[in-house]
């Protein structure tokens, strides 16, 4: 009994059966023999695939709805779509929420736009200004504070209050006002 390949075990010595190496199969230290693959005659062949060959111009113009929506239009299944973005090396742009937030920020453009010339027309007063400086902030709001602190102490005119506490809460607004000239 010989062997076709340089293997030699003790089980293919035994076996009346002339092995090629391509049957024989390594399976820890015995070795398994293959019988040869049966050929059926009914065998089917695998269904040829359609090529569809879209260049990125012609799918331009279905970029602005959803991959399912362009396949629809087109004829073709959504993975085909898909296999010629990835043939084509781009992905497909529209994202329904990107699209929503685009579209809102062309809305909010557009209405910025058209209330712009009224709010140039329209009269401004002084403390409808914004103010830019955050120092600027804190300063009013320091002096609006101490208007109404000074408003309420005149206001509460009781005997226990002395002249000194009515000084003393008013020394804060006394000191804004000689800063400020």
């Amino acid at each position: 009994m010989t062997v076709s390949s340089s293997v030699s075990s003790p089980i293919a010595k035994q076996s009346s059966v002339r092995v090629s190496a391509a049957q024989i199969k390594h399976v820890g230290r015995a070795l398994q023999f293959r019988a040869p693959a049966k050929r059926s005659a009914a065998k089917k062949q695998r269904k040829s695939r359609v090529m569809f060959h879209y260049t990125k111009d012609e799918l331009a113009p279905y970029f602005h709805v959803s991959q399912k929506e362009a396949a629809r239009r087109l004829g073709v299944a959504v993975i085909t779509l898909k296999r010629i973005c990835k043939r084509g090396n781009f992905n497909w742009p529209y994202r329904t929420n990107k699209t929503k937030l685009a579209q809102q920020q062309v809305q909010a453009q557009e209405q910025h736009r058209q209330e712009a010339p009224r709010q140039a027309a329209a009269p401004t007063r002084e403390s409808d200004k914004p103010i830019h400086n955050g120092r600027q902030r804190v300063e009013e709001q320091m002096r609006v504070a101490m208007r109404s602190l000074a408003m309420c102490a005149q206001q509460i005119e009781s005997p226990a209050m002395s002249s000194a506490a009515v000084a003393f809460s008013r020394l804060p607004f006394l000191c804004q006002l000689e800063n400020e000239s």
